[in-house]
């Protein structure tokens, strides 16, 4: 990923790369580098896809080098599948092991998940809201 500029590129007394890039599609690129399995969806029910920002993580994705991710965006993917994550708090005594239990809900077509599992169970309990949705990449969901 920094090989084009590992001749030309400046770097801090310890060590590490300045990266310019927008913080708000930097984040999601990182957290798509973390876990490239999981593209990113940016969707409400309210306003659709919001293709501004992908064609904004697309210019990104392209300057990083991120191949993959620019073919899923460049080749609209996303559109297909809408997937929600819902959060229900579990509460003592629990009945799954321990923590909160949290249910997916995904419309298989063009799903980059392979399983059929609905439930998912977290091993450590998080302060979170009782839902969230995945295309809001994990942030707490204010509704």
């Amino acid at each position: 990923m920094f090989s084009r500029w590992e001749d030309n590129a400046e770097t801090e007394d310890d060590g590490s790369l300045f990266v310019d890039a927008d913080p708000e599609v930097f984040a999601i690129l990182l957290s798509y580098m973390r876990r490239p399995a999981i593209f990113p969806l940016f969707f409400t029910s309210e306003k659709g896809f919001d293709h501004a920002l992908y064609t904004k993580l697309y210019a990104e994705a392209d300057y990083f080098g991120l191949d993959d991710l620019c073919e899923w965006i460049r080749k609209r993917k996303y559109i297909g599948y809408k997937e929600e994550w819902h959060l229900t708090q579990a509460t003592p005594p629990y009945t799954e092991p321990e923590g909160p239990i949290v249910e997916r809900h995904t419309s298989e077509k063009n799903s980059p998940f392979t399983d059929t599992e609905t439930t998912l169970i977290l091993q450590a309990e998080f302060d979170l809201p009782l839902h969230f949705h995945r295309q809001e990449l994990f942030h707490p969901c204010t509704e």
